[in-house]
C-alpha cells in the first residue's frame, strides 16, 4: 500500500510538472516564433521563461501562507511566525525577529496562536482553510488576465503571459492539493486538519496545543519546565491521525526528559503502531528515539528501529537538519567507532545550534553530544584504550 501511495504522489508530480511545461511552451510559441531568434535572443527568452515559472511558484507560496496570516488576523488570532522558505520571521518578546530555519518537503510555514480562546472553542475553519482560498483567488485572477492576452506580441509580453498562465496553473494545483484531505496518501495538508478537526475531539485540542507549544518552544522553554498538563493525553487516544500523533510524541518526550522512563515506553509502544503518519513524523519520532538510545551506549543489534544504508542516506540528504546530524554523530562514534565522521557531523550540529530558531531544541541535541562523547570515552578506558 505504501508503495501505491507513493507511486500514485510520484505520476500526480510528473504529470503536474509535464502539464505545466507544455502550457509555458505553447504560449511562449504564441508570442514568439523560435526559430526566428538569434542565439543571444533565445537565451534570454528562455531564462526569461524560466524565471517567470520559478516567480509563479514563490508567489503562490508567499501568499499561501500570507493566507493563513491574512484570515489569522481575522479570527483574532496572534503573529507568532511566518516563514518562505529559509527566511523566517518571528515574534520573540514583543519583537519581531528574522533568522534562518528550513523544514524539508516544506516551501512555507504561518504560525497564529489562538490565545484568546480555549482548546474546545476556536475559530479553526478559517485560519486553516486561508492559505487555499488565496490560491484560488489567484487562480482566478491570473487566468482571467491570461485569457484576454492579444494573439501575438513581443518577448517581455511572451514572459509576462507565461508568467501569468503558470501562477494560475499552480495556484490551483496548489489549492486543490491543500483542500483535498490527503493524510490517507501521506500528506497532512491544510484539508486533513480541517477533516481531522471538524471528527475528532482530541484533534481540535492537539492543533489548539500544537500553535500553542510554537511560542513556548521558542522562547527556549524545554519540557522540563512544563507541568504536565500542558502535555497530557489520555490513554485511549486515537493516534492514528498526525495532529494526535504530534501530540502523544510530545507527551511521550515529556515523561521521557522528567524521568518518567516505563510511563514513556508506554507511549513509545503505542506511537510504534500508530496507522496513516506521514513519513516525515515518523522518521523525526525514529530519530529522537535512536538518539537517546545510541547516546546512552546501546549496541546496534538492541536498538529499537534499524539503521541500514537506506536509513543512512536518508539522514545524509537532510544535510540542515540539526536533528539528522546529531543522529549520525553519535551513530558513527559509538557505533561504527569512527571519530573523524563523527566529528564532521558534530561540527554541523554545533554551526545549526548556534542560530537554531528552537533553542530548547538546540540544547538538548548539544547536551546528546556531549553525553555520547562521554559514553564514548568511558568505553575505551573500560577496555584500555
Amino acid at each position: 500500500m505504501k508503495k501505491i501511495k507513493n507511486i500514485l504522489g510520484i505520476i500526480i508530480s510528473v504529470l503536474f510538472v509535464l502539464t505545466l511545461i507544455v502550457g509555458i511552451f505553447k504560449v511562449s510559441t504564441q508570442f514568439v516564433r523560435i526559430s526566428s531568434l538569434d542565439t543571444k535572443e533565445t537565451i534570454i527568452y528562455v531564462i526569461g521563461l524560466a524565471f517567470a515559472g520559478y516567480m509563479a511558484f514563490f508567489l503562490n507560496v508567499l501568499l499561501h501562507e500570507a493566507g493563513h496570516l491574512l484570515f489569522g488576523l481575522i479570527c483574532g488570532y496572534s503573529f507568532l511566525l511566518y516563514r518562505i522558505g529559509s527566511l523566517v520571521f518571528v515574534k520573540l518578546k514583543d519583537k519581531i525577529e528574522l533568522k534562518r530555519h528550513s523544514i524539508r518537503g516544506t516551501g512555507g510555514q504561518c504560525i497564529m496562536l489562538p490565545e484568546k480562546y480555549s482548546e474546545d472553542d476556536y475559530p479553526y475553519l478559517l485560519y486553516n482553510l486561508g492559505g487555499v482560498i488565496v490560491n484560488y483567488f489567484l487562480a482566478i485572477v491570473f487566468w482571467l488576465i491570461f485569457i484576454n492576452r492579444p494573439s501575438g506580441g513581443n518577448l517581455a509580453q511572451g514572459v509576462f503571459y507565461v508568467f501569468c498562465f503558470s501562477t494560475a496553473f499552480i495556484a490551483l494545483y496548489l489549492g486543490i492539493i491543500n483542500t483535498i484531505p490527503l493524510g490517507k496518501y501521506g500528506l497532512q495538508n491544510d484539508g486533513q486538519n480541517v477533516w481531522d478537526i471538524m471528527h475528532d475531539k482530541d484533534s481540535k485540542h492537539a492543533f489548539y496545543h500544537m500553535l500553542m507549544s510554537g511560542r513556548a518552544q521558542l522562547q527556549d522553554k524545554s519540557y522540563e519546565s512544563h507541568q504536565e498538563k500542558d502535555f497530557f493525553v489520555d490513554s485511549d487516544l486515537n493516534i492514528n491521525n498526525t495532529l494526535n500523533y504530534g501530540r502523544a510524541v510530545d507527551y511521550r518526550n515529556y515523561l521521557m526528559q522528567n524521568g518518567r522512563t516505563e510511563d514513556a515506553k508506554i507511549w513509545s509502544e503505542k506511537i510504534d503502531n500508530a496507522q496513516n503518519i506521514p513519513d516525515m513524523y515518523k522518521h523525526a519520532y525514529q530519530n529522537q528515539i535512536l538518539i537517546e538510545e545510541i547516546s546512552q551506549g546501546l549496541p546496534k543489534d538492541e536498538l529499537s528501529f534499524n539503521i541500514d544504508k537506506k536509513y543512512l542516506q536518508r539522514l545524509e540528504q537532510d544535510k540542515r537538519n540539526i536533528q539528522a546530524n546529531t543522529l549520525l554523530s553519535i551513530y558513527w562514534l559509538l557505533i561504527e567507532d569512527n571519530r573523524k565522521l563523527a566529528k564532521k557531523y558534530s561540527k554541523r550540529v554545533k554551526k545549526y545550534a548556534k542560530n537554531y530558531l528552537v533553542p530548547c531544541e538546540a540544547k538538548s541535541y548539544l547536551q546528546f553530544l556531549d553525553q555520547s562523547w562521554k559514553t564514548f570515552e568511558y568505553k575505551n578506558i573500560k577496555i584500555g584504550i
